[in-house]
């Protein structure tokens, strides 16, 4: 209506179950905003600085927001947000009238600067986003092989998500015990989001222990 002001989501739901908004949605989103005068924000706290296998999820389907939130990411473990915005939307904020307590504090942006260093040598993000294919094509053969405990893969490079058919908290308790941190989203997904610099090893390894604990649920 004419009261909106704006179109805000997150490019894949993280809590909501790692739904992703494929292409065709985001860039539909996108020519809306611009007809009707929104500003589109993403929160990208969950997707942005590498997640998804781009520095931020948005580039997958080739758009730009007007705002953009983040976090998570680009501290690497150090408490550390913010956001970035258009030209156009930071000539609407007077000096002081965005700020915060610790807003530009030097260690958090020697952290964040670190991070930059790391995610944007040569390679790495490509490797993020090929450790995440690997990890999608080895959980996917569990849909397959245990059609009775899990249902379907979600999400994109190193965010994703199996829809079990058992209550995913009582497979995060077995599975943590088994060796593996995993985190509920939902009602009925397990989250499985390794650290960047998850090697091929380490990802055969989680998928060994899933199978492991698949396997133990369906002979019971």
């Amino acid at each position: 209506g004419p009261e909106t002001a704006a179109i805000l989501l997150e490019p894949v739901q993280g809590d909501g179950g790692i739904v992703v908004a494929d292409g065709d949605y985001m860039r539909g989103l996108r020519r809306l905003a611009d007809r009707h005068g929104l500003l589109l924000i993403l929160d990208e706290v969950q997707t942005g600085f590498g997640r998804t296998g781009r520095l931020f999820a948005h580039e997958h389907a080739g758009i730009a927001p007007d705002i953009l939130a983040f976090g998570k990411g680009v501290g690497a473990g150090y408490p550390l947000a913010g956001i970035l915005t258009t030209q156009k939307v930071a000539d609407c904020m007077n000096r002081g009238s965005h700020g915060g307590t610790l807003a530009g504090a030097p260690l958090g942006m020697a952290v964040a600067d670190a991070v930059l260093d790391a995610l944007l040598e040569d390679g790495f993000l490509e490797r993020v986003a090929e450790r995440g294919e690997r990890l999608g094509r080895r959980l996917e053969e569990l849909v397959r092989d245990y059609p009775g405990t899990f249902a379907a893969v979600r999400g994109i490079g190193l965010l994703r998500g199996l829809q079990c058919r058992r209550d995913p908290w009582q497979m995060a308790a077995e599975l943590r015990a088994a060796g593996l941190l995993v985190a509920p989203a939902m009602d009925d997904v397990i989250r499985i989001v390794p650290p960047l610099v998850v090697d091929e090893a380490e990802i055969d390894e989680a998928a060994d222990i899933l199978r492991k604990v698949a396997g133990g649920a369906a002979s019971a």
